[in-house]
């Protein structure tokens, strides 16, 4: 690993830097936020048809339900796409670039797809098809944001 690779999160090298743009939890994301907040990664559910979706929506999109809430998941996944972000970041996001993004899908079930960088290793390193596993990381102001790392292989290697 490279001294210069960076964990995928702005540093706070400088009071005057630009501070990295945080998500706006609504009420109908509220349940995910407070999940990661304890860290655990929680996934709206229908009642109904036990159906998971992300993001979270106002009504099941396979059977209508309104019967919604969240439900702990394992976290665990595969990496489905990725892009590495380059070049001339937006505000915030200066001392992160490289950075890759991550389109994980995760076990629980088919086409259930969430979003968030990778850590631990160089961007580089992603690869569509590795397995992934959320970790949590807590930004300067204590937003908590899932991330996802590599989970070793049988022989233990990442």
């Amino acid at each position: 690993m490279s001294s210069s690779y960076r964990s995928g999160t702005p540093g706070n090298e400088a009071a005057s830097a630009p501070v990295r743009p945080r998500p706006t939890p609504t009420l109908r994301t509220k349940g995910f936020w407070d999940a990661a907040r304890r860290g655990e990664l929680a996934i709206q559910r229908c009642s109904a048809c036990q159906r998971f979706f992300h993001p979270p929506a106002p009504i099941c999109m396979r059977c209508h339900g309104e019967d919604l809430g969240f439900e702990r998941v394992s976290g665990e996944g595969t990496i489905h796409s990725f892009s590495i972000m380059r070049g001339s970041p937006p505000p915030g996001f200066e001392s992160a670039t490289p950075y890759a993004v991550l389109a994980v899908e995760l076990d629980e079930q088919p086409g259930l797809v969430v979003m968030g960088n990778l850590v631990g290793v160089p961007p580089e390193f992603a690869q569509v098809g590795r397995r992934v596993r959320v970790v949590f990381q807590t930004l300067d102001d204590s937003f908590v944001l899932p991330m996802f790392e590599f989970i070793a292989d049988e022989s233990g290697k990442v």
